[in-house]
């Protein structure tokens, strides 16, 4: 009976030595590192000794979760990292590289350590360079680079843009082939704008006299200001070219992703005063940028100027990048938005902040 019992010990044993790696390995996921020096630790809290440290290009093969934090093997102990910076990937045949490419349709774009702008930058590209697609994630792409590492590029600033990703300008040429300045002197040559016109879709903004919407007013005007930009040897980036509603922390992630040097959000005013009028310009942390663009719009507008203000809008207060938010006047004003639908208004906005980013970037 003894004998029995032994063998059948050992008989159950033997069984979970086989089976054992076989249920490890299904229930396992293998995660890339998305950020520099991530430290793993022995236990799942910031106070549990370090082990040692990770960096991108690195993977994790995760075998359990708790509170935010992964559980691995580390030099044949049990070990911790923060999830947040790990990332899943799709896993792909090392016998088939992929032999899709693509290329850059912007300058300055920033390569990424993960597919998000909470990843750190690693580089910078060029205009017209391409890369080897490895993966995708969401928006994000992530390539080989010439150095051997693997960075991640936002889909929109390529020519494979996601399902989801911004078009660019309306305007039919092409953003990456700026015309030269009016005056030969291409003032605004190598600066990256991003004009982000509010609203969108289902979110029609303020509603102003004769019914109109503020997410179609603005729509109005930013071709001309793209155009005079441009005109000035500007690259411009539009965070949305038709009616459709982004997000704001779509916005902001445009901005991020791109080598910005300056972020304009356009919006028009509304109040239940019909007498309110003018047009002002607010600013989070960059308050000589909306000093710059506000003070030109007074001298090229004959709209009331009420001045800039700071504020914690959104797109303003999240941005990494120098931003400030116009509003171009009252559309709930008679007298503001006969101004604001004529012809001169669209192309003397559009001569104020060109101007302004100049006076700007000069000082």
């Amino acid at each position: 009976m003894r004998k029995r019992s032994i063998f059948i010990t050992t008989t159950i044993i033997f069984l979970l030595l086989i089976l054992f790696p076989t249920m490890i390995s299904a229930n396992e996921k293998t995660y890339d590192v998305g950020t520099t020096n991530l430290l793993i630790r022995s236990g799942p809290s910031i106070e549990s000794e370090v082990l040692g440290k990770l960096n991108p290009g690195d993977q994790v093969k995760v075998f359990d979760e708790s509170n935010g934090w992964y559980q691995t093997y580390y030099n044949g102990k049990e070990a911790w990292v923060a999830s947040q910076f790990l990332f899943q990937g799709k896993q792909k045949s090392v016998t088939s590289p992929s032999s899709e490419s693509v290329s850059i349709s912007a300058t300055g774009v920033r390569i990424r350590s993960g597919p998000g702008t909470s990843y750190s930058i690693i580089g910078f590209t060029t205009l017209g360079e391409t890369f080897s697609v490895l993966d995708k994630n969401n928006d994000w792409i992530k390539v080989s680079l010439p150095n051997g590492n693997i960075g991640w590029i936002a889909s929109w600033l390529t020519n494979q843009q996601a399902s989801e990703a911004i078009p660019k300008a309306r305007s039919n040429k092409s953003i990456q082939e700026p015309s030269k300045s009016i005056s030969g002197n291409a003032s605004l040559s190598g600066y990256n704008i991003i004009l982000d016109p509010g609203h969108g879709g289902n979110d029609s903004g303020a509603i102003g006299v004769g019914n109109v919407y503020e997410k179609d007013m603005v729509m109005e005007v930013v071709d001309d200001i793209t155009n005079r930009l441009k005109q000035e040897g500007a690259t411009v980036l539009l965070t949305r070219s038709n009616d459709t509603r982004i997000e704001l922390p779509k916005r902001v992630a445009i901005s991020h992703a791109y080598q910005t040097h300056a972020f304009i959000s356009l919006h028009f005013n509304a109040s239940p005063i019909i007498s309110a009028n003018g047009i002002s310009t607010h600013y989070y942390s960059n308050q000589n940028l909306a000093y710059q663009v506000q003070n030109a719009i007074a001298q090229h507008l004959n709209l009331s100027d009420r001045g800039i203000r700071q504020d914690s809008f959104y797109v303003l207060r999240n941005n990494q990048n120098p931003a400030i938010l116009i509003e171009m006047g009252f559309i709930t004003n008679p007298s503001d938005l006969l101004k604001i639908q004529s012809k001169d208004y669209q192309s003397s906005i559009a001569e104020a902040i060109t101007q302004g980013l100049i006076s700007y970037f000069k000082n």
